[in-house]
């Protein structure tokens, strides 16, 4: 169940529950990587593994900074 809407859909879920400051392709990434290594997971199940049951958002993007823009 890894169509394109429900990829963008944890992607959007997965911003929200993270650092809103961090580009959006960022997500799609991590959410097509975390899904790829859960093959045959669909729905509930797909969105469970990939959010997790993480409530708090990060509190900094300080290693993706350091990795996205080096000095």
């Amino acid at each position: 169940m890894d169509t394109p809407e429900f990829v963008e859909k944890l992607a959007k879920e997965l911003r929200q529950r993270s650092d809103p400051h961090l580009p959006h392709e960022f997500y799609l990434e991590q959410v097509r990587r975390q899904l790829a290594g859960r093959a045959g997971l669909s729905g509930t199940a797909a969105r469970d593994a990939v959010l997790g049951s993480r409530k708090t958002p990060l509190q900094s993007a300080s290693v993706f900074r350091a990795w996205a823009m080096p000095e």
